[in-house]
């Protein structure tokens, strides 16, 4: 099961990455359309400069005046939209690597709990097996983890339970999150050694 979890999580990241790319190519679209509309628009209005040595306009000016604004307006709208969809995709991917940060500590937390019951079973020592608090406090009373770490573990479970019963990612520190899952890390690797 644990495996399934992992995939699952990685099929995840996968399919972000995948959106994030086809993001990339609507914006090359949007890019192409404002150089062109630009491109246009300075072609349209150096031609109507230059046919406006009449004093009349024609039909041809006309024409070359309205596809110059056309252009313009063409160019305008796409670079406007470049900047809209540039703040889009940056909140979207604070958004995401919150969300990426916050699902990677559960995900860690998850791991620790397993690692620590499986490390007391082994060791043939009670514990209170629906209780995590318990089986930190069983860890620290048979010398497996420090004081320090006992300590550390409760920072780390408070961070944990913030995000479970939270919006996901809403308002946590990325710095935080990532301290505390280098903390989950350090733990099972103590654990798995012992």
């Amino acid at each position: 099961m644990k495996n399934d979890e992992l995939n699952k999580f990685k099929d995840d990241l996968w399919e972000m990455e995948a959106r994030l790319k086809k993001k990339s190519r609507v914006e090359q679209v949007l890019r192409l359309y404002t150089v062109l509309g630009a491109l246009m628009g300075i072609f349209s209005l150096a031609y109507f400069f230059l046919s406006f040595l009449e004093i009349e306009l024609t039909e041809i000016q006309m024409t070359t005046l309205a596809m110059a604004g056309l252009g313009v307006a063409l160019s305008l709208a796409s670079w406007a939209m470049l900047i809209f969809r540039k703040q889009k995709q940056i909140e979207e991917s604070s958004r995401l690597s919150s969300l990426q940060q916050a699902t990677k500590l559960m995900y860690l937390w998850s791991e620790f709990e397993f690692t620590a019951k499986e490390k007391l079973k082994t060791r043939n020592i009670d514990f209170a097996k629906h209780s995590i608090r318990s089986v930190i406090s069983t860890l620290y009373e048979h010398k497996l983890i420090s004081k320090k770490d006992m300590v550390l573990l409760e920072d780390v479970m408070q961070l944990r339970n913030s995000i479970a019963h939270s919006r996901m990612g809403d308002d946590i520190s990325l710095d935080l999150v990532e301290e505390m899952s280098k903390i989950l890390k350090e733990s099972i690797h103590k654990l798995s050694e012992n």
